[in-house]
């Protein structure tokens, strides 16, 4: 799952840093999940899966990486939440 968690933040654009803020998690949390020094946790998985991320992909790599239909607009909603935080 830590793979997936960096294909997914490298598909949405997004720096460590603002990926954290969208998981409410640092910079460094990112990095020790994506290097596998930290799990994923289900609310982790909860918080992308709500903003149109699929679990099922997250938790497997089964199937799309984005629930269809809405990507575009829930990475636009994820996108100007992170950056709203930043300011």
């Amino acid at each position: 799952m830590n793979d997936r968690i960096k294909k997914l933040r490298k598909e949405m654009n997004l720096s460590q840093e603002k990926f954290g803020k969208l998981l409410g998690i640092t910079k460094s949390g990112v990095s020790d999940i994506e290097s596998g020094r930290r799990k994923v946790t289900d609310q982790h998985v909860i918080m992308l899966a709500n903003n149109g991320v699929s679990e099922e992909w997250l938790r497997t790599g089964n199937g799309d990486m984005f629930v269809p239909g809405i990507k575009d607009k829930q990475i636009s909603a994820m996108l100007a939440d992170v950056m709203k935080s930043g300011e």
